[in-house]
């Protein structure tokens, strides 16, 4: 009887052990899944930036804001309701800009995407032309409205700016000189 006790206790725990083994291995499973699905998920996403667009828009950008530091929102303003080429041209990179940022914003407000995700997708020095150019055109065209100060402000909890805050021709947070 203590013979067949035993060897039921004994199967029992290897049952138990072999379905633990199974569960541990379903989460790994399920946990590189998900590591694998971020990874694609950022390459496919950063594509965005990394497109001759995105590189275009942010050339123009800087080039706008070089070339008029003192008043580049004033005279983005005036050619884009002039209805000129170059306004639209600055409009189109304004907002090809702007919607990368923003994306991502948003899906971390949504909690689509976790903080360290949304970090590396910010992980770029076109974050420092959204913050200094974008976001002042932005602003002028649209006013303040609450969405979008929420959306500025959700980026700048992930990532108020990329590196020392430069993109070689911006002024540095918390200093008013302007580099070149």
């Amino acid at each position: 009887m203590d013979d067949m006790l035993l060897w039921t206790l004994v199967s029992a725990v290897a049952t138990v052990m072999t379905a633990l083994t199974g569960v541990i291995f379903w989460l790994l499973s399920q946990h590189n899944q998900a590591k694998t699905e971020k990874a694609e998920f950022y390459v496919e996403f950063t594509r965005r930036y990394n497109s001759s667009d995105m590189h275009d828009a942010l050339y123009r950008l800087m080039q706008h804001y070089t070339q008029n530091p003192d008043n580049f929102v004033e005279l983005y303003l005036s050619e884009f309701l002039s209805h000129t080429q170059k306004g639209f041209e600055i409009e189109r990179s304004r907002r090809i800009v702007s919607r990368y940022f923003n994306d991502i914003a948003e899906m971390r407000q949504n909690r689509l995407i976790d903080r360290k995700l949304a970090r590396m997708l910010c992980n770029f020095q076109g974050l420092n032309i959204y913050y200094n150019v974008v976001v002042p055109m932005s602003r002028a065209r649209y006013g303040n409205s609450k969405t979008r100060e929420r959306i500025y402000a959700a980026l700048r909890a992930i990532r108020p700016h990329f590196d020392d805050g430069g993109f070689g021709l911006s002024i540095a947070p918390g200093t008013t000189e302007k580099r070149l």
